[in-house]
């Protein structure tokens, strides 16, 4: 269980540099480190799967409500 929360530790923290991290852009050959264009370019592509992957579904199957 302490190696479940780690581990979703890990991926929380990859979201959260998923925010800053500059990339290439390919039709223009230079780097993008302005936060905002590198923000919305997260949104758009990976910030969805990065964010289902850090989700702690344990927590949420453990709740007797749902």
């Amino acid at each position: 269980m302490v190696l479940n929360y780690l581990t979703k530790s890990i991926y929380a923290i990859d979201v959260i540099l998923g925010f800053r991290k500059a990339y290439l852009n390919d039709k223009i050959g230079i780097e993008v480190s302005d936060p905002k264009l590198i923000a919305l370019r997260y949104l758009k592509f990976n910030f969805w799967i990065d964010l289902i992957s850090a989700i702690p579904f344990e927590i949420i199957s453990d709740n007797p409500f749902l």
